[in-house]
């Protein structure tokens, strides 16, 4: 016999809630069978992409040849549902004198975003996803926004840290670029403890670059608190400036890597890597220098040259350094001595017309006099 039931999944505000189908009703009762048909001979998962078989049923939590009933199948159909991983889910099972078979099908979510770790020197980041996905195994470095993976993952690291006796909390925090805007990224962080940075390393620096590179982290990140995402932001905006300027144009800084100096309850210390690729340097225009370099603001100039006519006082002045006969110059002199200072001609001339005289009403030698 084969039952099959669906379990769509609709996602409201964030919350994940499972509505299941009515399932089809058997038609066995479950006390006419003999026990051993109640046995999980095979879980078959199919439709999942991003998952292996063995994932999910490790999810699910059922096991082969342990005894099942359908509530089996529905507490793990709810299961994989709050997870938020997957957006349909559906599973039909069938029973016979040799036990019963559970069948998946699964449609991925694409709802899902990069998780980052701050400040969990405690661990490697090759232990720390060992650590995760043996306890939460849809986790593939990518969580759902919605569904309670978040809290399972935050949870583990806990655990992990009493394992550690560190005395600190785990919490996150979901990052995004506006209020209104998606969720972008999952940061994990913890708190109670202090994380101080004794040394800086720079592994693939050239040596004639470190003495740079190593004045700035003393004033920018030795003796300060550990933070991977705050070094993230010094290189971009502090470090990788210095190369841009000397034709690196293609240098990247990795993700710092810190090594533990010295663990109490209260207090970490630990030196840190950021790694560096160079890259090849490039040879710069002057105005491609000019961009690499950082903006620097200058002031206006006193005087901007402006359209238009210029103030009564200094055309005056340059009017009368430009005399058109003797008298005109006499009679600025004398306009000079009248007011205190020079001033235009009274009158201003009209230039003249291709073809006509000087003055209105005056003939040119050689040619017709107007009436």
């Amino acid at each position: 016999m084969r039952s099959l039931v669906r379990a769509p999944i609709v996602l409201v505000l964030s919350t994940l809630l499972v509505a299941q189908g009515k399932p089809a009703s058997p038609r066995h009762r479950p006390g006419t069978t003999s026990p051993s048909a109640h046995k999980l001979l095979s879980i078959n998962i199919t439709g999942t992409k991003r998952y292996t078989p063995e994932e999910v049923i490790a999810a699910i939590g059922l096991e082969i040849g342990q005894q099942v009933t359908e509530q089996n199948f529905k507490q793990a159909s709810q299961k994989l549902g709050e997870t938020g991983a997957f957006t349909e889910i559906a599973y039909s099972y069938s029973y016979s004198s040799a036990g019963t078979k559970l069948e998946i099908q699964l449609a991925d979510s694409d709802q899902l975003i990069p998780v980052y770790f701050d400040n969990l020197v405690w661990f490697s980041d090759q232990e720390l996803r060992e650590g995760l996905r043996q306890h939460v195994p849809l986790f593939k470095n990518r969580l759902p926004v919605g569904g309670h993976l978040a809290d399972e993952l935050a949870d583990r690291l806990n655990t992990m840290l009493s394992e550690r006796r560190v005395a600190g909390h785990v919490h996150y925090l979901r990052f995004s670029d506006s209020p209104e805007g998606p969720i972008q990224s999952f940061l994990y962080s913890v708190d109670g403890t202090d994380i101080t940075i004794r040394n800086v390393d720079f592994p693939g620096a050239s040596p004639s670059q470190l003495p740079i590179l190593d004045d700035v982290a003393k004033k920018e990140i030795a003796e300060g608190e550990y933070l991977r995402s705050k070094l993230a932001a010094i290189a971009k905006v502090a470090l990788r400036p210095i190369y841009l300027k000397q034709g690196y144009l293609k240098v990247a800084f990795g993700d710092a890597q810190p090594e533990l100096v010295s663990t109490l309850p209260k207090q970490t210390i630990v030196d840190v890597k950021l790694p560096v690729e160079e890259g090849q340097q490039h040879r710069l225009s002057r105005r491609q220098a000019s961009t690499a370099d950082p903006p620097r603001y200058q002031s206006a100039p006193e005087c901007r040259p402006t359209r238009g006519r210029l103030p009564r006082r200094r055309a005056a002045l340059w009017f009368a350094r430009v005399p058109q006969s003797k008298g005109d110059l006499s009679a600025g002199i004398q306009r000079q001595r009248q007011h205190g200072g020079l001033h235009a001609p009274s009158q201003r001339r009209r230039p003249l017309s291709p073809g006509r005289g000087r003055h209105r009403g005056s003939g040119r030698k050689g040619g017709p006099t107007p009436a």
